[in-house]
């Protein structure tokens, strides 16, 4: 009976090995999505250069990412204000922001595009697409995900843009310490 068991789950551990690798291949197909290479050709070439872009093991998503460092200021620096204008008032992209930074190392900002975008399989391989209409019942994704983040770092020197210590918050931590004893 015990050896039944562990056949049942190296199957089960083999067939959810397998339906990962179908998801990865289909995964791997993003880049080429023509929703991810309008927004590239949308972004400054010089943007694009510099641009990265990751496929999550995890979920189906994709992230674009640029880094800016050394700007003159969030509003002055062109060319931080080229990729801005570039993703301004596209419909279906929901944006946000997120500032951090320190008084030794200047103000930095994240400027953050997504969009869930409609993802069709008709350049699916009849090998993987065995795992998704098979026995196994994947379900076919029918969206992605896609994320465009700019990473902005000023100049600590910048004569327009600096962080202020505005205040200051103390907090008390108490942590318990513990350890084994045994009678």
């Amino acid at each position: 009976m015990r050896k039944q068991s562990t056949n049942v789950k190296i199957a089960e551990a083999v067939k959810e090995g397998k339906r990962f690798t179908a998801l990865a291949a289909l995964r791997a197909t993003l880049p080429k999505h023509p929703e991810v290479r309008e927004t590239l050709q949308r972004l400054p070439l010089a943007a694009r250069r510099v641009a990265n872009m990751g496929v999550s093991t995890f979920e189906n998503s994709l992230s674009i990412t640029i880094t800016t460092p050394a700007l003159d200021g969030f509003k002055t620096d062109k060319r931080l204000l080229r990729i801005l204008d570039a993703m301004a008032g596209l419909d279906g992209w929901e944006a946000s922001t997120n500032d951090y930074g320190s008084v030794e190392y200047g103000p930095a900002r994240t400027y953050t595009f997504l969009k869930k975008v409609p993802w069709e399989h008709t350049n699916l391989s009849p090998r993987n697409l065995r795992h998704f209409t098979g026995p196994s019942n994947l379900p076919l994704p029918t969206f992605f995900t896609l994320r465009l983040s700019v990473y902005a770092y000023v100049r600590s020197d910048s004569p327009t843009c600096r962080v202020v210590v505005t205040g200051v918050e103390e907090k008390m931590v108490r942590t318990e310490k513990t350890e084994i004893v045994c009678d």
